[in-house]
């Protein structure tokens, strides 16, 4: 996709006999193409170089050129940084967000989580990832599985029945340990499974707590005392807490129990956006980020 103010008959055909797609080079006579010279030198030092692009053909480039079947149909993709350095208008087509995600999305999703829960978050705080799948993969082989030293952490599941999705996310044998829960009995044969504080496998192995609110596909919502009681284990442990918010508040909010969202320092808090229709990625709140022992 380059724009010029006129190629001749001969370049083109040049082209077409080396085997280049040259679909999507257009001529554009409102600007001159853009050209660069460089000085002959015999003694290794390096040319004097002179660039004549400003304003250019190519500098009007702009996110209006992109399309998007053209460039989907390619298998390979080679990028050079001058043409985001042309003009502001080029940058945009060129630019790409980071590994953290878009930063105008994280500085809106901080906004709304300082506004709603009244959290002190700052973008920072966030990183967004290509699906909740993949930020479960990352943090439970980032906290735990086989350490340096050859020891070996695993995560604990308080409260089971759990998510079956987490089954396959680790890479090391018997990563994950469960406990089975206390069962209240209600009215019309309906339960509610709870934890079973006194029962749970806290032991030196674990680095790194998971609990899914509400539970797939159980529909399990842990209450506000039993996380709060997760909470406080974590932090008596320094293991951090792992939130899979992916239908909780404060959004997308698609449960509907009286329940109350919780974050702080030594909580993961996992929240999807494809789940509030968004078709977007799951973002993951870490703050502060945490070292995992023996890495």
């Amino acid at each position: 996709m380059t724009p010029l103010a006129a190629l001749s008959a001969s370049s083109w055909r040049q082209l077409e006999k080396e085997g280049i797609d040259h679909r999507q080079v257009t001529v554009d006579n409102r600007y001159p193409t853009g050209f660069q010279l460089k000085s002959k030198v015999d003694d290794g030092s390096d040319p004097l170089v002179e660039y004549f692009r400003k304003g250019s053909a190519a500098s009007h480039l702009s996110v209006d050129d992109f399309d998007a079947d053209y460039f989907g149909s390619t298998r390979h993709l080679h990028l050079s940084g001058v043409a985001a350095a042309l003009s502001d208008s080029s940058l945009a087509l060129c630019n790409y967000d980071g590994p953290r995600g878009k930063a105008t999305l994280l500085e809106a999703l901080a906004e709304l989580l300082r506004d709603q829960p009244g959290w002190p978050i700052g973008a920072q705080n966030i990183a967004l990832t290509n699906g909740s799948q993949s930020a479960f993969f990352y943090l439970f082989n980032l906290f735990a599985g086989r350490r340096a030293d050859d020891s070996k952490k695993r995560v604990l599941f308080p409260l089971a029945p759990e998510y079956l999705g987490y089954a396959d996310a680790g890479l090391e044998e018997s990563m994950f340990v469960s406990a089975k829960p206390n069962i209240e009995l209600l009215l019309a044969g309906q339960f509610k499974y709870h934890v079973d504080f006194e029962h749970l496998p806290m032991k030196e192995d674990i680095g790194l707590i998971c609990v899914s609110r509400s539970t797939n596909p159980t529909g399990n919502v842990i209450i506000d005392d039993e996380l709060l009681q997760l909470d406080a284990l974590a932090q008596q442990h320094d293991v951090p807490l792992l939130i899979d918010n992916a239908c909780g508040v404060s959004f997308p909010g698609i449960i509907f129990s009286e329940v109350r969202p919780l974050w702080n320092p030594n909580i993961i808090l996992c929240m999807s956006l494809s789940s509030s229709a968004c078709r977007a990625s799951a973002a993951a709140l870490l703050s502060p980020m945490r070292k995992p022992s023996g890495r």
